[in-house]
């Protein structure tokens, strides 16, 4: 289901058809803040959830300074940093995640830094074209009606409305009791669609979105 279709399916729920209460704007929210909150639950059995591999080109810092690279806007989780110096062609094997003790002691790799930024040690002192490949995991979102779910999501979408409706019914007060409790019954089922007894019951991701920052 795409924006549009689980937002007619949401105003059917909270038996506003005819867009009485709220407009598509506020319900658009609604249903973003429900795929996040769906998205922490699907992590915890399926870590490897949703990947996206974005790629940069790698400049040279000031002199004496760190090289801060930022995380692509929304990142959940980083799988791996990989540079490269032919252009993007190839990348290296992963940079070790190391600690900010461990690059000043002169370890290669990368430091999560902070929530924006991570650091790369040592320094470069060249610079390339698509120097850096960094796979991470997005935090879902949908911004258009068209939009699609993304393929992992595809069988959870109950829960996802569901999680929506309860912050509709949040913004007007409405008790959420009895929508709790469904969504706790859904949380329950949930590993049931990943994992049998001796291997997981999904098919392997084929792929992942590549976006270019300049």
């Amino acid at each position: 289901m795409n924006r549009g279709q689980l937002r007619t399916t949401l105003r059917g729920w909270l038996q506003d058809s005819v867009a009485k209460q709220m407009d598509a704007a506020r319900l658009n929210e609604f249903i973003n803040l429900g795929l996040r909150e769906a998205q922490k639950i699907l992590v915890a059995v399926d870590p490897e959830l949703l990947k996206c591999q974005y790629r940069r080109h790698l400049t040279v810092p000031a002199t004496g300074r760190d090289k801060l690279v930022p995380w692509p806007v929304g990142t959940w989780a980083v799988f791996e940093v990989r540079a490269s110096t032919d252009g993007g062609i190839n990348y290296g094997v992963p940079l070790d995640r190391i600690t900010l003790y461990q690059a000043r002691q002169g370890r290669a790799g990368f430091v999560p830094y902070d929530a924006s930024h991570f650091m790369l040690a040592p320094s470069p002192t060249s610079a390339y074209t698509w120097g850096l490949s960094v796979t991470v995991m997005p935090t879902a979102v949908f911004a258009l009606d068209t939009d699609e779910l993304p393929v992992r999501f595809v069988a959870h979408e109950t829960l996802i409305l569901k999680q929506a409706q309860k912050f509709a019914m949040w913004d007007v007060g409405e008790p959420t009791d009895k929508v709790e409790a469904e969504i706790g019954t859904i949380e329950q089922r949930v590993p049931r669609f990943y994992l049998t007894s001796t291997a997981p019951a999904f098919v392997t991701p084929i792929g992942y979105d590549d976006y270019e920052l300049s």
